[in-house]
């Protein structure tokens, strides 16, 4: 929140930057609540409920977690074939996940249509409230 305090230099009168978290329990630890709570900093945090997050959060979204799991795959076969060209062990080590989230990242969660997409349907933009009619909420 401090860095994202330091990015947002507009005035806080005109508009009020909105945050919408999931009921993870990290978002309950003291010092982020006294953060967000401090009137120098002006935010609007609204905690979602932890379940159902699949439903309202954009990332959990199909669309995301789909071209995820095919990048990932993707990029395991890559790193697979390259070890083997160097021949080095055929196996995922835990020093290449980062370098495999990355690839699989840019495949998935960064594509602007699918996370427009996303938004659309959870009723986050434009605000229509879909979410409020899903048939699990019901």
């Amino acid at each position: 929140m401090h860095y994202l305090n330091e990015e947002l230099t507009f005035d806080r009168d005109d508009a009020t930057p909105y945050l919408l978290l999931d009921g993870h329990g990290s978002h309950f630890r003291l010092p982020f609540l006294e953060y967000i709570n401090d009137d120098q900093h002006k935010w609007t945090v609204c905690i979602g409920v932890p379940y159902g997050t699949n439903l309202w959060q954009v990332g959990d979204s199909s669309q995301q977690n789909g071209a995820f799991k095919i990048a990932l795959k993707k990029a395991k076969q890559y790193v697979i074939e390259q070890k083997t060209k160097l021949q080095y062990p055929c196996k995922i080590e835990k020093h290449n996940i980062v370098g495999l989230d990355h690839r699989a990242w840019n495949e998935s969660f960064t594509q602007l249509e699918s996370n427009r997409t996303a938004i659309s349907e959870r009723g986050w933009g434009p605000l229509t409230y879909n979410l409020l009619d899903h048939n699990e909420l019901k």
